[in-house]
């Protein structure tokens, strides 16, 4: 076994504990809705994905969370530093216990640990229609399905720079737009890597 796949094999172990971690809080509040949130089981989907080497799953996990997680961390560091939000999309963790506010830290580690692995697997490809039925599941558990929750910010805006009426109208569109730019963004960067890797291989 290669150092790359012992690497890729503990950070899907990873991201399953964390995974493990986050529904055993859910299972003991009994407030099963909140499984349907994207951070919620990103982790089970991408640690999975990266234990059975699926840069298609990794690919389309990452073009629906890369942009929301982003600025859920940019949020956060920018509270650390200042005391004051820049979003206002971590808020929330003023009202959390410190067991769910550590578990709520998951955030700062899914998304940027499968980008890591796609750098070295490579984007796939076929990964926005995975990522586009995804993402429609998303909306559907969230507006349909569980609209007093607000589950991924589908009723109303996680972000009060976005916080209008028309929001709810609105938003689907914006999730698609985001989700591809995020899709065409990592095919543009993680392929040009692959690529890269080949023609260094073969230099040799």
């Amino acid at each position: 076994m290669t150092a790359k796949e012992i690497f890729f094999d503990f950070i899907g172990f990873l991201l399953l504990l964390l995974f493990i971690a986050q529904a055993g809080l859910l299972i003991l509040s009994h407030d099963y809705r909140y499984f349907v949130w994207f951070s919620n089981h990103a982790a089970l989907i991408i640690g999975l994905a990266i234990l059975y080497r699926s840069s298609l799953w990794i690919t389309a996990e990452v073009a629906i969370g890369f942009v929301p997680e982003m600025v859920w961390i940019t949020d956060f560091v920018y509270h650390i530093f200042t005391g004051k939000f820049l979003t206002g999309v971590t808020a929330y963790l003023a009202v959390l216990s410190p067991l769910q506010y550590a578990i709520a830290l998951q955030h700062l580690l899914v998304i940027p640990l499968a980008l890591l692995c796609l750098w070295f697997m490579g984007a796939d490809g076929n990964g926005m229609m995975v990522a586009f039925v995804h993402g429609v599941l998303l909306w559907l558990s969230g507006y349909v399905l569980i609209p007093e929750a607000n589950i991924n910010c589908s009723y109303k805006s996680c972000i009060t720079l976005l916080d209008h009426p028309a929001y709810i109208l609105f938003w689907p569109f914006i999730a698609l737009l985001v989700i591809f730019m995020s899709y065409g963004l990592l095919l543009l960067v993680c392929r040009k890597k692959i690529r890269e890797n080949n023609l260094h291989t073969n230099s040799h």
